[in-house]
């Protein structure tokens, strides 16, 4: 049967329940689906780029990524936000641009550039 110190026992267990449950809801709420999307010209001599990325992991881990190709290039994470993100065009001639997204949104567009500068992304 139920007594008072069953009644306070369950009561103890309810709470620490429902306080475990509110740190696995933080987390995931914190997490996001990032995209990281780089667009080159796909013609007969694909623009040919390379750079880096760092995203943020859910734990607070700070995760470093390599954006090397021709053409474009999507890659999608899962993590609280993108830290930076740089990127130049390797080749001699064509576009390059850099978009990232955030749950869908884009975050940064630097837009369709014809230029060997680095393209430079820092969060706020």
């Amino acid at each position: 049967m139920f007594n008072d110190s069953n009644i306070r026992l369950y009561r103890v267990i309810f709470v620490c329940m429902l306080a475990l449950g509110n740190v696995a809801c933080d987390a995931a709420g914190k997490q996001k689906t990032l995209g990281i999307n780089v667009r080159g010209s796909v013609s007969v001599q694909p623009t040919e780029f390379s750079g880096h990325y760092i995203y943020v992991d859910i734990d607070g881990t700070e995760v470093r990524r390599q954006l090397n190709g021709s053409g474009n290039l999507n890659e999608v994470v899962q993590g609280t936000h993108v830290r930076l993100a740089t990127l130049r065009r390797t080749s001699p001639q064509g576009v390059i641009g850099l978009v990232i997204t955030s749950n869908g949104n884009i975050i940064y567009d630097s837009g369709m550039l014809q230029t060997n500068d680095l393209i430079v992304y820092e969060a706020p």
